[in-house]
């Protein structure tokens, strides 16, 4: 079953996942807009809209 939640939300959850996870420790860069949404195969405003969802949230 696809996820009915918007791309800029799964792409955020997927960085925060890696955060979570440890795969991102504290105070290492998260992935460049281009080169995430290459990985992620979409548009660089979707990634800039989940970096602007992760950086709302704290």
């Amino acid at each position: 079953m696809l996820d009915s939640a918007p791309l800029y939300h799964q792409v955020a959850d997927h960085i925060h996942e890696l955060i979570r996870s440890g795969t991102l420790r504290s105070g290492e860069k998260v992935p460049s807009v281009r080169r995430l949404s290459n990985q992620q195969r979409c548009s660089v405003s979707t990634v800039l809209q989940a970096y602007q969802r992760l950086e709302d949230a704290g």
